[in-house]
Order: C-alpha cells, then structure tokens, then sequence
C-alpha cells in the first residue's frame, strides 16, 4: 500500500502537479469521473513526458530544446515574464493582483502557516509531497530515510540560496532503503 501511494505521490510531484493542504475551506468544483481522467492524464509536451525525462534536468545544458525542467519553466513562467532576461513582466496587471494577494495572505497567516510556506519553500519537491499520505508519513520518512535540511525555522537567515537539492548534498530519499526500489530511479 505504501509502494503505490509513494509511486502516485511521485508521479504528482514530477508530472508538475502540486499537492497543498489548507486549513482554510474550500470549495472543489465538481467534475464527471471523464472529465477528472482527462484533467490528470498525462500530457505530452515540446520535451516529452516531464515524468520521463525529468533526469535531462542539469546544470550541464539549460536550453529548453535539452532540459526538461527549463522547458517546462518557459511553457509556464514564460508567459509571465520576458523570457530573454530583461525582467519585463508580460502581464504587469495580473502579476500586480497576485503579489497584492500573496501579501494578503502573508498578513494573516498564522505561525503554523507561516513555519508551513517556509518549510514548503526550501524543501525539495519530493520531500514536500510526504506529508499527503497523512498517517503514513511517518513511516514513509523512515522506510524511505527521507531527508531534508529544513525541519524548523532557522535562529538566523539562512542564504535565499540555501535549498534541499542535489548540490546541497542532500538528496530527499535513499535507493538503498527500504523503499529504495519503488523510487530509485526517480532519485
């Protein structure tokens, strides 16, 4: 059971599908069972399946033509802003409402929300996805020996740079763990 709910959680966070909790609530808009088959399928974009060439993702080569992650930036942030680097926003109007809503939301939000978006932030996205299997987090930590530098808010700033990723030297799951088989390849 925790093989396929680790494989589907897998699978979310590389397709580029994010998983978030609230304690707000919220309201889903309901949709036919085709219609929800059709909103989580797979979709094939310029560089393939995220899920299948996600490993292109390197410092080696950037150019979207070679880097899955680079293209995927560019067919969604890209829209957004200038993509040659000027910084020219694309939308000014619509980036406007959402740093106007973002700030909204930072002045309410409560210590818990608070250490939640930090922690969110600086955690790398496979690592973020555990806490969605809910009781099975725990476990999942152990079996898989999960890792992440970030487990509080620090006493100091740390650096905007300082992130769970590969160069950090911390690499969110073990392939010799437990669960080490299910997501071995994705590590």
């Amino acid at each position: 059971m925790i093989g396929t709910i680790a494989k589907c959680t897998l699978s979310l966070v590389l397709s580029g599908v994010g998983v978030a909790t609230t304690s707000r609530p919220v309201q889903a808009q309901t949709v036919t069972p085709k219609e929800l088959h059709h909103l989580l399928a797979p979709k094939r974009a310029s560089y393939g399946y995220y899920i299948e060439t996600y490993q292109s993702n390197t410092d080696k080569d950037v150019t979207p033509a070679h880097n899955a992650a680079t293209a995927l930036f560019n067919n969604s942030f890209a829209t957004y802003w200038d993509p040659t680097g000027t910084g020219r926003p694309l939308n000014a109007k619509l980036l406007k409402e959402n740093q106007q809503k973002s700030v909204t939301i930072s002045q309410k939000e409560t210590p818990a929300e608070f250490l939640r978006s930090y922690l969110s932030d600086r955690r790398d996205s496979p690592y973020n996805e555990i806490p969605a299997l809910g009781p099975f987090a725990p476990a999942f930590i152990k079996l898989a020996d999960a890792q992440t530098h970030f487990t509080a808010l620090p006493a100091e700033p740390w650096p905007a740079t300082a992130k769970d990723d590969p160069s950090s030297g911390v690499v969110w799951a073990n392939k010799t763990s437990t669960l080490g088989q299910w997501f071995s390849s994705l590590i």
